[in-house]
């Protein structure tokens, strides 16, 4: 059971009043930042990663979240697990090769109410927790396409609960969670030509034109969100950025075009479209968030709701290994089971390891997120996407190695698995961009919180040396701060001090690189790859010490099981960090690297091809 009094009361309150601020016309929440100074709340609170970034740390946050009532666990475990085997044996009865929701499906979906529970209860919704709503996707991740289907309208659900006026919410919500109405995200690509424009007609009405290629339902939506830029002044060229709720019965004369429907590997149950717009109204009520209030929306989307991503991968995952374990148990090669192939028990391990770690980050943001104790989880989620990408990418190589060539044979759940995993990378954002949002922000918030001095501003020569000495010792024999071992269960006191080694020499390689690399650091792909990758074993590493300690302590089945993988999975997260962070003080050899990293792709574009004469090559 959650303790209550040991959080804190004064985040739990100023959370509440990020929800009761709004303007006469659009709800809107105040800027985290904002929130956090008001309150003089320290960063640890605000944004956990950040926090750990800067050596900080809340003894709260090893309290792994939980439900307070064992009648909701089950409750919710009895409803997912319903959703689950409903859905299995609806996708029994599917041709893998087609096209588009099926009856069977949207049937299960609709008569458990799934779209209700992203909707409040005062719009006709459930009003489901996130920690439950973490449960329902981890039953559909059964099949992935499904997952997708849904986000589309939690997603859109999202946006008008944010940036909705009263009336958008009244009108569009209930018919969201009942699914009278079917959304599809048209979000700009400039770097594509992708752009979606408002052209002002003089003495007429603004209309938007333009298109977007790879909307996900685009053929079934009813409502289109269409972000698109408005000419603010002609003689400056000053642009706003608008997000609009195009209604298909409320467009008039225009024109919503649905054309190059692409034939996918895999996600059969949806569909992936391009889209033209010719002469849509572009009215002041269809607004989202208000004039220029696109960024705040498109943020919202890349930066909000990962966590159901990854819930709906872990219940993927799941269903994975199951397969792959019958598959092993049952198989026989040379007069032993495939069970006993060391090749094959490796291969497991990795993905099930990934399956735990993933999971373990997924509920304990889920349940600070429920208790009021984070504010700012953009960071969080940028991490968890990074994380399905690569749990998606091993997985795959779990599967041909344990099935081998029936992996991909038709007729074998493998080759629809391989297929859904495919596809679905290829949907999610890359890592590279992933990468510079975790970084960069971390770095960001890392230079105001400090409020870092340039070593140039520095003029007192002594006082620098003596840092630079502090500095070192504080890398070579990094002192305990927290005392996380404290909190948690004995067995993990090493696993706690790793951490902690980890934060603090973070904090020092972080005060290296600002002020020898400066403002050069955005375009050193290698330092913001390593830095990522530190900050994501720090999450991971205090998710799975806190579940690992809630587990053993409590007594839960197999909690001797968990508690070893925790503490293998923090040994060889803290190695690699400590890596990463051994690289990142090399100041010349980060210099060095970065750019040959970069070089080498710009190698090959500019050959079209690998550029390198073969081995046996003569030159003359």
């Amino acid at each position: 059971m959650l303790s209550v009094p040991l959080r804190s009361r004064l985040l739990r309150q100023t959370c509440m009043l990020a929800a009761r601020y709004t303007s006469n016309e659009v709800t809107k929440a105040k800027p985290v930042e904002v929130i956090a100074q008001e309150n003089n709340l320290p960063i640890e609170r605000t944004s956990l990663s950040r926090g750990l970034a800067l050596n900080r740390f809340e003894k709260d946050f090893m309290i792994y979240p939980e439900y307070s009532d064992a009648e909701d666990v089950d409750n919710i475990k009895k409803f997912s697990n319903k959703v689950r085997d409903e859905l299995v044996n609806a996708l029994s009865d599917r041709n893998v090769h087609a096209t588009g929701i099926s009856d069977e499906i949207l049937s299960v979906l609709l008569k458990n109410g799934i779209f209700h529970g992203f909707v409040p209860k005062e719009y006709e919704g459930a009003g489901l927790s996130t920690k439950d709503l973490l449960c329902v996707n981890e039953a559909l991740g059964v099949d992935l396409s499904t997952f997708v289907f849904v986000n589309q309208t939690y997603i859109a659900t999202r946006l008008i609960q944010l940036y909705g006026t009263e009336e958008q919410k009244s009108k569009y919500l209930p018919k969201l969670a009942s699914f009278q109405l079917k959304p599809a995200m048209c979000m700009q690509n400039p770097l594509t030509g992708e752009i979606t424009e408002v052209v002002g007609f003089h003495g007429g009405e603004s209309k938007v034109h333009g298109y977007k290629s790879d909307v996900i339902n685009a053929d079934i939506a009813d409502i289109f969100f269409v972000f698109s830029n408005e000419l603010k002044n002609k003689g400056t060229g000053e642009s706003a950025y608008n997000c609009y709720l195009i209604d298909k019965s409320e467009i008039g004369d225009g024109q919503i075009t649905i054309s190059e429907t692409k034939v996918t590997h895999g996600l059969k149950g949806i569909n992936i479209s391009k889209v033209h717009f010719a002469n849509i109204p572009a009215r002041k009520e269809n607004l989202i968030g208000g004039y220029n209030g696109g960024h705040d929306a498109a943020n919202e989307i890349m930066s909000y709701g990962n966590f159901y991503l990854g819930s709906a991968v872990v219940g993927f995952l799941k269903n994975m290994l199951e397969e792959l374990a019958n598959y092993a148990n049952a198989g026989i090669v040379g007069n032993r089971r495939l069970a006993e192939n060391v090749a094959v028990q490796r291969a497991l391990s990795e993905t099930g390891m990934n399956t735990f770690v993933l999971e373990s980050i997924i509920y304990y943001l889920g349940g600070l997120m429920d208790e009021g104790l984070v504010l700012s989880t953009d960071i969080e989620n940028a991490i968890v996407q990074r994380y399905v990408n690569r749990v998606l990418r091993e997985a795959f190589v779990s599967v041909t190695q344990v099935a081998g060539t029936t992996a991909t044979q038709e007729g074998f759940p493998y080759d629809k698995m391989t297929r859904d995993m495919n596809t679905l990378l290829s949907l999610n954002v890359n890592d590279l961009s992933l990468v510079k949002s975790i970084s960069l922000s971390m770095i960001v918030s890392w230079v105001e919180a400090t409020s870092f001095e340039s070593r140039f501003a520095k003029a007192n020569t002594l006082k620098r040396l003596l840092n630079i000495n502090k500095r070192d010792s504080n890398w070579n024999n990094p002192k305990l701060k927290h005392f996380i071992a404290e909190h948690v269960h004995p067995s993990l006191e090493v696993a706690c001090r790793k951490l902690e080694n980890t934060m603090s020499r973070l904090d020092v390689a972080l005060n290296r690189i600002v002020e020898d690399a400066g403002s050069r650091v955005k375009e050193d792909v290698a330092t913001l790859w390593s830095l990522s990758t530190v900050l994501e074993n720090n999450l991971a590493m205090v998710a799975t010490i806190a579940r690992a300690s809630r587990s053993y302590s409590i007594g839960l089945r197999n909690a001797d099981i968990e508690l070893a993988w925790a503490i293998a999975f923090c040994h060889s997260a803290a190695r690699q960090s400590e890596s990463e962070l051994e690289f990142l003080m090399d100041h010349f050899g980060l210099l060095r690297k970065n750019p040959s990293l970069v070089n080498v792709g710009a190698a090959v574009v500019e050959f079209g091809g690998y550029p390198i004469e073969r081995p046996i090559e003569r030159n003359w």
